[in-house]
């Protein structure tokens, strides 16, 4: 069987089931790029009804929504040649992968880094993504990285909930080399705004 070209990794709270992981699921079948697979990591016995997906459950059955340990869990399980995160309330846009697909082989870099654009109710709250690969510069939607890469570090190495930025972090002290891409390829929606803004968060 040939390895599929791209690994989308999600972590996937139950309560979005049937509320904006449908969203996130739809926006990885909508990309211009074929040859991916789309893993999703749900707790044990909580798998949804979605035929022909591939399910991966945490060993620690104590669900942490979309924590670090599940990102990597799924990491584990990727045969992509690239590798990308998706939060089950966020999207890629069409272009995202091949756009970063174009930006690792034009610069031989490790990883890629994207713009994110953050939006509350439908509404555009702000984009991140520079090239300072400092926190809260970045968000995990708008990362790739070889798979080669998750020997260098991987998320189970980063201690906390939504270490992105340690994960960049301990690439580049690694040595590895990452490429930005002043353009938005993706759209955090809702979850993490919602909280901060004490909203019902699904």
């Amino acid at each position: 069987m040939i390895p599929p070209l791209y690994s989308v990794i999600t972590g996937c709270h139950p309560r979005r089931y049937q509320t904006t992981l449908p969203r996130a699921m739809a926006s990885v079948q909508a990309q211009t790029e074929r040859g991916w697979e789309h893993i999703l990591v749900v707790n044990h016995g909580q798998n949804p009804e979605l035929p022909g997906y591939w399910f991966a459950s945490p060993p620690n059955p104590g669900w942490s929504d979309q924590g670090a340990w599940n990102f990597c869990h799924g990491a584990w399980h990727a045969r992509g040649r690239y590798v990308t995160w998706l939060g089950d309330d966020d999207e890629l846009l069409p272009h995202h992968l091949a756009t970063h697909r174009e930006a690792l082989e034009a610069s031989g870099a490790g990883f890629s880094l994207s713009q994110v654009e953050f939006r509350l109710g439908g509404e555009t709250q702000f984009v991140v993504g520079d090239d300072s690969w400092r926190l809260a510069h970045l968000d995990t939607t708008g990362l790739v990285c070889r798979r080669e890469m998750l020997e260098l570090g991987n998320w189970r190495d980063t201690g906390e909930w939504n270490a992105d930025w340690d994960l960049v972090d301990q690439w580049r002290r690694g040595g590895a080399q990452g490429v930005f891409i002043p353009q938005v390829t993706g759209i955090h929606h809702d979850g993490w705004l919602a909280r901060q803004s004490g909203l019902p968060d699904y």
